[in-house]
């Protein structure tokens, strides 16, 4: 007997059990119940055990976001198979060179995507069975012949079979693998549900892409018997994302601060019916009090504020509804709505300084989060060296800067990549960030260091303006002379109508430093002045 409590063979089979007629997942026209996904689920595993996969086999999933995705994610999480969820977003080199990586036996994809998934099966040798998600059930075992094969070939699930390889993000090459185990599915979904219950009652409306980090919003709702509604949105469209959730009643969503900037201004132009709406849940960076009280104002729903990182199954630390209420209606407290919360439940973690010692609870030391918890990975795949990195004395090195307060509250500060070092002062990106996107025009912006000949590194902002809206790098540059000191102002304000982001909706910053980190020369006094560039200044459609 397995001694796991959550696993999506367990929750579907009870679930189909208990109610068996209540909707699981909604997408387009398509209502797909708990008995339905059992049968759904039992069926597409069934058709990659008749071509001779056995549970443990890794099989490659492909596709954008809809109902047969998900189905597919979970047959094969219920029946023993490892996902491989491939970032359709890929370059076609970069993709086959991801899924050869895993040698994957079996391919699961979407209708849309049969081109490209010929394309692997024909570059890769190991694939040897590959399905439709989306296909006719006539495609598809027969419920008697699933039936069969579920029956012969069954097992309880193992706390250390792995549920899926999940990618870590990045756009070129070949992402590191973290390997995630059905014991960090568990704990995973756990920590989640603690800090933030979800009821049977809840809509789920799922904005990420599902190949990055599922078990976070798929699972847990299914768990206590919610929906989850999958908008048929091959990019991101706010309108849709709004008439959905008035449609459904969706009651919770995950989101980043670029969709909420897209949200509220589509909801100023349609007023949707947004009662039902109960929390938002936001990654990737904490929001500016502005934007926190401008979705309090329109929408009215609690906000919570997710930190972690795949390495760590997602979640590290939640910044509550009721911290952002309490930061909102305090003065003295405001500054907790810059801050990444306290530690999730079942999550150790500590800010160390280089010799591996804590870093007092005052917020006045810079320190890197080191992580404890059942979520977090036991190796990326195939991977020592940056694994033996990553791990390290019995603790997960995030890689991120941080700061603590006395109440136990966590400030991130920067990556540790990501600090620039201009004539021998630090300077923390995220600080001169904080400050630019204090300009209403402003959407996001990226600060990063550009090599130079005199002072190491010169500060160089890139800043994406909200659509609709101009913004000028001399504002950029007067904002920054009179908040900043000196040697943290940019001296290069790039105002651009693009910003690279992953599946998330986080911005890629690497790929940014490689478009504007071009070598400056400036002479000795060279720092008295920015230079300014200008792709463009009003930014156009909503990225995808």
């Amino acid at each position: 007997m397995s001694d796991l409590a959550i696993h999506p063979s367990s929750l579907i089979r009870r679930a189909a059990a208990l109610h068996a007629d209540r909707e699981a997942i909604v997408w387009q026209g398509e209502r797909l119940t708990y008995g339905g996904l059992a049968a759904r689920t039992d069926a597409l595993a069934a058709a990659l055990g008749a071509a001779g996969l056995a549970p443990g086999a890794r099989v490659a999933l492909l596709g954008r976001n809809n109902l047969g995705y998900a189905v597919g994610l979970l047959a094969l999480g219920r029946r023993g198979f490892a996902a491989v969820p491939l970032n359709w977003r890929l370059g076609a080199q970069a993709l086959t060179a991801t899924a050869a990586k895993y040698a994957p036996e079996g391919l699961l994809y979407t209708r849309d995507f049969a081109a490209t998934a010929d394309a692997l099966r024909a570059a890769l040798g190991s694939i040897r069975a590959a399905v439709c998600v989306d296909a006719p059930d006539a495609d598809l075992p027969t419920p008697e012949a699933a039936a069969a094969w579920v029956a012969a070939s069954a097992r309880p699930p193992r706390r250390d079979d792995v549920f899926a390889y999940i990618s870590t993000g990045g756009t070129e090459g070949v992402p590191k693998g973290v390997i995630v185990t059905n014991a960090m599915l568990e704990a995973c979904v756990v920590t989640m549900l603690a800090a933030e219950p979800v009821h049977a009652d809840d809509v789920t409306l799922v904005l990420p892409q599902m190949f990055h980090n599922p078990h976070l919003y798929v699972v847990g709702p299914l768990l206590v018997g919610g929906k989850l509604v999958v908008p048929d949105m091959p990019s991101f469209d706010a309108e849709l994302v709004l008439r959905t959730i008035e449609a459904e009643g969706v009651t919770r969503f995950l989101g980043v601060a670029t969709m909420m900037n897209y949200l509220l201004d589509a909801q100023d132009r349609i007023g949707a019916d947004l009662h039902t709406l109960r929390t938002i849940s936001y990654g990737g960076a904490p929001f500016s009090p502005r934007l926190i009280e401008r979705l309090l104002d329109v929408f009215g729903c609690d906000l919570m504020q997710l930190y972690g990182q795949t390495e760590t199954s997602v979640l590290v630390s939640t910044l509550r509804p009721e911290d952002h209420r309490a930061a909102l209606a305090d003065p003295a407290l405001r500054h907790r709505l810059e801050s990444a919360g306290r530690p999730a439940p079942l999550v150790e973690a500590r800010v160390v300084d280089d010799d591996g010692r804590d870093v007092p609870h005052d917020r006045s030391a810079v320190g890197e989060i080191v992580v404890r918890a059942p979520s977090v990975m036991t190796a990326y795949f195939d991977d020592p060296e940056r694994t033996a990195e990553k791990l390290r004395d019995g603790w997960c090195h995030t890689g991120d800067l941080a700061t603590w307060d006395g109440d136990g509250y966590l400030y991130i500060v920067d990556r540790r990549n990501d600090l620039i070092i201009s004539g021998g002062e630090n300077v923390f990106p995220s600080a001169v960030e904080a400050v630019i996107r204090e300009l209403d025009a402003v959407d996001d912006v990226v600060v990063i260091g550009v090599p130079d000949e005199v002072w190491g590194q010169v500060v160089t902002a890139v800043v994406l303006p909200r659509a609709g809206q101009e913004v000028s790098a001399d504002q950029v540059s007067a904002l920054c002379n009179e908040r900043l000191a000196r040697y943290m102002r940019p001296r290069v304000v790039h105002v651009v109508d693009e910003l690279p982001k992953n599946a998330s909706g986080k911005v890629l910053r690497a790929e940014v430093k490689q478009r504007y980190a071009a070598p400056s020369s400036t002479s000795s006094n060279g720092m008295s002045s920015p230079t300014v560039t200008s792709a463009s200044s009003v930014r156009p459609q909503p990225p995808q």
